[in-house]
């Protein structure tokens, strides 16, 4: 990821495509703390010190965030892929354009008002490829390869979250491969991640979210009952439009969680039953 950054500030010439780009780039890689990794890059751009401290936060907050809607490796989308049943290509599409949304409403409120700057460093204008793909690289593999096998692998009988999860599998583990290409001593010091708390306290969290997922859609009685249909007719009893539910129960969520990953699992299994 590093020598991606370099690559890119050596590149672009332009102060707000870089304010802007480097946050980006580093939320194509979620990370828990990313901030910490992204907010000295924003800070170095302004060598001027031309923004204060809230701007700097609002553009590294803002641009390394406009990925969430869609990208495959964020948590939240592949448990949204699976409660949608989308082909992930359907999926991408329908969310993709709110990344261009996202991007020139923070342009519009946020970088607008930032002076344009020159850097003028005697490399501007060259574009180092290997370097700039080191972190790209298996990243848009990764991609191609979820959206590819979505689309291919229902073609051979594999069909909805299915087709999408195996994709996603297959995709991951080439990219991993071609990261550690070459890149052998970096393979134990990875495998840390299994003695970290937090990597098996995830792993709890999803089954347990699955179990969530399955209780509300079993059926009750031989009619066919579940959970959510009584929710639904409660609802619709109490005068409440569906439509309403459906909307309040993923906002309520997101502030209750603060988290994609919290909001889409707390509320997307209730949702999707409701839709039917």
């Amino acid at each position: 990821m590093e020598r991606t950054v370099t690559a890119l500030k050596s590149w672009l010439n332009n102060k707000k495509m870089l304010l802007a780009g480097l946050p980006a780039l580093v939320g194509l890689l979620p990370m828990p703390g990313g901030a910490i990794f992204s907010a000295p890059l924003v800070a170095s751009i302004d060598g001027s010190g031309e923004l204060d401290a809230r701007q700097r936060v609002a553009i590294n907050y803002w641009f390394r965030h406009i990925w969430e809607y869609w990208w495959p490796l964020y948590p939240a989308v592949i448990l949204a892929i699976r409660y949608s049943e989308l082909p992930t290509a359907i999926f991408l599409l329908i969310q993709i354009p709110f990344t261009f949304a996202a991007a020139i409403g923070g342009y519009f409120f946020i970088l607008k008002k930032v002076k344009r700057e020159s850097f003028g460093n005697s490399e501007n204008g060259k574009l180092e490829s290997a370097a700039f793909l080191s972190a790209l690289g298996p990243i848009a593999i990764l991609v191609f390869i979820s959206v590819l096998g979505s689309a291919v692998l229902p073609k051979i009988g594999l069909t909805g979250a299915l087709s999408s999860l195996l994709s996603m599998l297959i995709g991951l583990i080439i990219a991993i491969a071609v990261v550690f290409y070459g890149n052998t001593s970096a393979w134990i010091p990875s495998l840390s991640m299994l003695k970290k708390t937090s990597t098996w306290q995830m792993v709890i969290l999803v089954i347990s979210i699955l179990t969530f997922s399955a209780t509300i859609k079993a059926p009750l009685d031989m009619a066919g009952t579940t959970i959510v249909t009584i929710m639904r007719d409660e609802f619709i009893n109490a005068g409440i439009p569906l439509i309403a539910v459906i909307m309040l129960i993923p906002f309520i969520s997101g502030l209750g969680t603060g988290i994609p990953f919290g909001f889409v699992s707390a509320s997307f299994p209730v949702v999707f039953a409701l839709l039917g």
